[in-house]
């Protein structure tokens, strides 16, 4: 199997050894090992990341911000990720300034900047190490809930959302614009440092994220769109940005 990356490339987000930006696809020729076991591949603002078949993660690229986490400082080549070796990732997925792995359990990790909250913790702006997130209702006393058990992570520019397995979306990070889909009486919230359950909608199938819209395809064949309609991107929404 063979990688191409192209594009900018200021934090070495394209894994060519190098940093200079590339107006064609490239063939990456760094640590090509790793690619016959590939599973999936993202970008984030700054940053790349890749997920092997066997649940390994590695990054490229903005070690300044940590969103990459690598266990060596060499930001221009796809390196292993530190603090993952004892979980089988399935899928990662990556924002502007942050990081998310989901488990083949079910659980979910994040790293990177938390200016907004988009890491789902509380009492700090960065996690240079993975951090497990709790995502539970309300109501749950259990960290374990089998209702609540992630089977998919999206991010957008700086908001996060997890779909699980019984079809409801928790959602956190920035809100501003209102791609979070919460809404406080008239007042859209700043931020949501914690996973928060998204009432308005249940039996959703897949999600995605822009940078400050989501949208969601609910298993009875519809869709549902919310957060910033600048361009368009959103129908029917209130939202100013």
């Amino acid at each position: 199997m063979k990688l191409f990356s192209w594009g900018s490339n200021s934090h070495g987000q394209l894994a060519q050894g190098q940093s200079d930006d590339l107006s064609v696809p490239t063939e990456i020729v760094q640590n090509t090992c790793l690619f016959e076991d590939i599973l999936s591949i993202t970008g984030g603002g700054g940053h790349s990341l890749l997920v092997t078949k066997n649940g390994i993660v590695y990054s490229s690229g903005a070690i300044g911000k940590e969103e990459s986490c690598q266990d060596d400082k060499m930001p221009n080549t796809f390196l292993k990720v530190s603090g993952l070796s004892s979980y089988k990732i399935t899928q990662v997925t990556a924002g502007w300034d942050f990081s998310i792995a989901l488990t083949n359990e079910g659980r979910v990790f994040t790293w990177g900047s938390n200016t907004f909250g988009q890491l789902g913790v509380t009492g700090t702006l960065k996690s240079l190490l993975p951090v497990e997130i709790s995502i539970k209702a309300e109501d749950s006393d259990s960290e374990r809930d089998r209702s609540c058990m992630v089977t998919h992570v999206v991010a957008g520019m700086r908001h996060s959302m997890a779909l699980t397995i019984s079809g409801d979306v928790f959602v956190w990070g920035a809100g501003r614009r209102g791609q979070l889909g919460l809404k406080n009486s008239e007042k859209l919230p700043t931020k949501q440092e914690k996973p928060k359950k998204l009432n308005s909608i249940s039996g959703v199938q897949s999600l995605v994220a822009g940078a400050f819209h989501s949208g969601a395809l609910l298993k009875d064949g519809s869709i549902c769109v919310w957060g910033c309609n600048k361009y368009g991107q959103s129908t029917n929404m209130e939202v100013k940005c």
